[in-house]
């Protein structure tokens, strides 16, 4: 009888773990999925009236830079022939920092 009273015990002990690690895996599941990128994009566009939803909805792969035009290289007396990645812009929308851009591979990705 005491054999038996073990085991029940022992069962008993073994269910109540498993259901607090479903519960964990469960719980640790739903915060992954509500800290993914698009589950934020939804949000921040719910919150944010003038985010263009094309732009905030594009995915990280699809990055494109953004290049200096002809005109600003002008008128920081660099040469035209370069290829200038703007990294960054002043409040009145100036190339603050910018990156010579030799291969693919020196690109700056942003959104990442």
């Amino acid at each position: 009888m005491k054999k038996n009273i073990k085991k029940i015990l022992l069962l008993i002990f073994v269910l109540v773990l498993i259901f607090l690690a479903y519960l964990l895996v469960n719980i640790s599941l739903k915060e992954k999925t509500t800290n993914t990128p698009a589950a934020n994009i939804s949000t921040e566009q719910n919150s944010v009236g003038d985010i263009d939803s094309q732009e905030a909805a594009q995915p990280a792969s699809e990055f494109v830079p953004e290049m200096m035009t002809s005109e600003e290289k002008a008128e920081m007396k660099l040469g035209a022939q370069l290829n200038l990645q703007v990294i960054s812009r002043d409040a009145d929308g100036k190339v603050e920092a910018y990156k010579i851009i030799r291969s693919e591979s020196d690109i700056i990705n942003l959104n990442q």
